[in-house]
């Protein structure tokens, strides 16, 4: 069983931050892997890797949409192309 640090579950300043760092580090690495994932659900023939493979694939490309599209609305739908 892994030790779990006694404030961690309080909501205080630490406890809080150390969920969003993980959510955070979490998004991070699904969205990295995502194409992985992909690769990984077609290469194996065991169906419920491919499940696993494909979720983890579909979360990580959604997400990755998903906070493409929020950092869009946020600019006001600027587009720079620089010229």
């Amino acid at each position: 069983m892994l030790p779990i640090h006694r404030g961690f579950f309080r909501l205080g300043c630490r406890g809080a931050k150390a969920v969003t760092d993980l959510a955070r580090r979490a998004r991070l690495f699904i969205g990295s892997y995502a194409l992985l994932f992909v690769l990984l659900a077609l290469r194996f023939t065991t169906p419920w890797v491919e499940w696993v493979c494909g979720g983890l694939a579909s979360i990580g490309i959604l997400d990755t949409v998903v906070d493409c599209l929020d950092r869009v609305q946020e600019d006001g739908c600027r587009a720079d192309f620089g010229g």
